[in-house]
């Protein structure tokens, strides 16, 4: 990649980064407030050569979606980074917010319904309904249901937090991608130490479309979007994406989801959630195929059919029948599809005095 268009990436990373940290997106926005910010989101240029670096496992696994020109989409929790698309929430924030509603001012609001009075219009549409449905009850089930201790109230809000973080990972399923086909870290990492290959993909880079998955608990048309990852010392505070969701919870709790208004919530939560990574993964120079809406019953790892691939670098280390493997598998893809492949193999460069490896074209097939 030519360091002018490194240099301009390295620049939208930045904006990107900037972008999420100070707005949200929210649909009632004006209209001339979505189309600057969608307008931030695209990136400098319209398409671009991305690689994906296989190990072939022993299930041939890899070889199918050779096959059949196909690319994984995965749930971030089966990633090697522990932290990936783990929102950080800061939970004295949530309580702080819940302090705000201590026993006292829910008993006396409950007493002002109960006396035919209606729910103070400072109040949301869900918290309006929770203190109507308390009102129904019984003045000692109420004092029941709020005699929790400190200590029992403050592990309530943990647990909730730790579901509205699992559900919210739970949703996405993701491709990663590399700026960099010649990284030896990535060869050594993700390619069974140059035994595995190297797929280049012609990846466009703007607009959204739909597109139906097979497997999923209904074939869904899902949304694919392709975005750099943000390198970050910090992770992104999601703290208001939490919060949104556990009031979304609490009504659904309630049967009132239908009265709630969903205008306010950050459109782009998915792309906040599941965009940022420590420094420590900078060299990987990621970007990612996102998809979305899943239910939780959806299989982890799914096959698409997009992007489409150009060519496939064998690994330094590949010999017999691994290679004749995957010459195979791309037959068989150019049998299926009428797509040309090219074939490359990667060299250890052993007369420069950089570590250097390098890519060389073998012809098409």
């Amino acid at each position: 990649m030519n360091q002018e268009l490194q240099e301009k990436l390295d620049l939208y990373r930045k904006q990107l980064d900037k972008l999420f940290r100070t707005s949200r997106l929210l649909s009632s926005d004006s209209k001339e407030e979505k189309e600057r910010i969608y307008g931030m989101l695209r990136p400098p240029c319209d398409r671009l050569p991305l690689y994906r670096y296989y190990k072939l496992d022993a299930e041939g696994y890899v070889l199918s979606a050779l096959r059949h020109g196909r690319v994984t989409v995965s749930n971030p929790k089966i990633f090697n980074d522990p932290f990936d698309s783990l929102l950080y929430v800061d939970r004295e924030t949530v309580r702080a917010a819940q302090q705000l509603y201590p026993p006292e001012r829910i008993i006396n609001e409950v007493n002002l319904i109960k006396e035919g009075n209606e729910p103070s219009s400072e109040l949301n549409v869900a918290l309006q309904a929770f203190f109507k449905r308390m009102a129904s009850l019984p003045e000692e089930d109420v004092k029941k249901a709020l005699s929790c201790s400190p200590l029992q109230i403050e592990k309530n809000t943990s647990l909730l937090i730790d579901n509205v973080i699992a559900y919210l990972r739970g949703l996405l399923r993701i491709a990663c991608f590399s700026e960099r086909c010649e990284s030896p870290l990535m060869w050594a990492h993700y390619a069974d130490c140059g035994r595995g290959i190297c797929v280049e993909y012609d990846v466009p880079t703007t607009g959204e479309l739909a597109h139906p998955i097979k497997g999923l608990s209904s074939d869904r048309d899902c949304f694919l979007s392709m975005f750099p990852v943000i390198y970050s010392n910090e992770r992104y505070d999601a703290t208001h994406i939490a919060e949104d969701l556990i009031l979304l919870l609490l009504a659904v709790d309630m049967g009132v989801e239908n009265s709630c208004d969903f205008s306010k919530y950050d459109l782009l939560k998915d792309l906040k959630l599941s965009l940022y990574k420590s420094k420590d993964w900078e060299y990987e120079r990621e970007w990612r195929l996102i998809t979305w809406p899943y239910l939780s019953t959806d299989p982890d790892r799914l096959f698409i059919d997009k992007p489409q691939m150009t060519s496939v670098i064998l690994g330094h280390s590949m010999v017999g029948v691994q290679l004749e493997s995957v010459l195979e598998a791309l037959r068989t893809y150019k049998m299926g599809s009428g797509n040309m492949v090219r074939i490359k193999r990667l060299v250890v460069d052993a007369g420069s005095s950089t570590y250097s490896l390098r890519v060389e074209d073998i012809g098409e097939i």
